[in-house]
């Protein structure tokens, strides 16, 4: 909201608040010895912001002389003239003119050049810019925290530059399944947050990868690829072999690796499996909410022979934790979200690259393999919370858990070629 005249005449200290904003970075500086000024904030990205004194008030400028200096020392700052130039002609002349007369034909800065700027000091540079003018101090803290807790694992230290609408729809996927409201605020925090690198003061990138609509971040409705091409399913036995070979480098992260195959679900849900979701005895894991503890069920997913030794294993390391994969160098207190991926990532980069997600290796393996697609990749997993088990749900448990163990089968070399024909 704009200020008045009467605003700033009846203006007092106020220690906790000494600036009031007028919009467009012009503010009224209220000192605790009573003296009032007109500053500029001069934003500079990925620095602190620069304050420029204008004027005292009223013996150097009024209101709406500061309103028309600060619109001349915006475009004289977007002309590249340097800060300390305009400061040093501001002590000698108060007016648009004057200030222009004294500038033009100084030596202009060069602009920099901001490189592979990486989405955690985007986040940062967006949050202290647009964060100050939100009078809901709890919107603040939100907005930061479900950035750095749900963003940073997964694209934090990306280069901006390099972030596809892929990379930004794996990050939401987990969060819209376990709590659709916060997947949709963050989604709108970055859009906002792309959306400033790609104007002119930053321009890191020329589209918004977040610039899409929300049905994608629901895997029923988001295209499939076709099974046909994807054929990296082929080179994981290899890769579970090297996995198994390499158990004892570092047991957490095999784990991870193999777990992460077995169960075809998402990186970020294998990172922060809790032990009290795990009924390895009955072959059963409550995938449940991701974001906050004490949230319903999201689905019900079945375990492998192969995923319960694995799970067994672990519980001799980590079983009197509350994850399955504890980390103390984290927020979360679990490895991060990606680890999982990155470890399979790893052990591939000497054959065939993983292009793929484990799921989407799955489903086309489940494809040419003749399996039902409802069994798998339409409504199989999405059992809804609190819901009675009914016959057919049953029934499609069932035929999902013969999936799986023919697929962990696969993996380990030990299929049956028939298989299929148990459903």
């Amino acid at each position: 909201m704009k200020l008045t005249e009467t605003d700033i005449s009846k203006a007092t200290y106020l220690a906790a608040e000494p600036r009031r904003s007028d919009g467009n970075n012009l503010y009224f500086l209220m000192s605790e010895n009573g003296a009032k000024s007109f500053q500029r904030k001069h934003e500079i990205p990925f620095e602190p912001g620069v304050w420029i004194a204008m004027g005292r008030y009223p013996e150097d400028l009024t209101l709406k002389e500061a309103r028309d200096l600060n619109k001349a020392l915006k475009k004289l700052l977007a002309a590249q003239y340097s800060v300390e130039n305009i400061v040093s002609a501001l002590t000698r002349n108060t007016t648009p003119d004057g200030v222009r007369r004294l500038i033009l034909g100084s030596k202009k800065t060069t602009k920099k050049s901001y490189g592979d700027i990486t989405f955690q000091q985007m986040h940062v540079a967006w949050h202290s810019k647009v964060s100050p003018e939100w009078k809901d101090v709890a919107l603040r803290q939100q907005a930061m925290g479900n950035i750095v807790q749900h963003c940073y694992p997964c694209i934090g230290d990306m280069p901006v530059a390099k972030i596809t609408q892929p990379d930004i729809i794996k990050t939401l996927t987990p969060i819209w399944s376990a709590k659709k409201d916060t997947a949709s605020d963050i989604k709108k925090w970055l859009l906002n947050i792309f959306q400033m690198a790609t104007t002119p003061d930053y321009k890191l990138i020329r589209s918004n990868p977040a610039d899409f609509t929300e049905d994608l971040l629901d895997p029923v409705s988001r295209p499939l690829p076709d099974p046909v091409l994807v054929t990296g399913f082929q080179a994981l036995p290899e890769l579970w072999a090297a996995l198994t070979k390499a158990s004892h480098k570092s047991p957490l992260s095999i784990g991870a690796g193999k777990l992460l195959l077995l169960t075809a679900q998402h990186g970020p849900q294998v990172a922060a499996m809790r032990w009290r979701d795990l009924d390895i005895e009955a072959g059963t894991w409550r995938v449940s909410d991701l974001t906050t503890v004490g949230k319903a069920t999201i689905y019900r997913l079945p375990l492998s022979v192969a995923a319960q030794a694995v799970l067994l294993e672990l519980y001799e390391r980590t079983g009197r934790t509350e994850f399955v994969f504890p980390s103390l160098k984290t927020a979360t207190g679990h490895i991060p979200a990606e680890h999982p991926d990155k470890t399979l990532q790893a052990l591939s980069e000497g054959g065939l690259p993983l292009v793929h997600t484990p799921h989407d290796l799955l489903t086309a393996w489940a494809a040419q393999t003749g399996y039902a697609p409802e069994l798998f990749f339409a409504r199989g997993l999405e059992a809804a919370a609190g819901a009675s088990e009914t016959r057919n749900a049953q029934r499609m448990f069932t035929g999902l858990r013969v999936i799986l163990q023919h697929w962990a089968d696969y993996l380990v070399g030990a299929a049956v070629r028939d298989e299929k024909h148990r459903i």
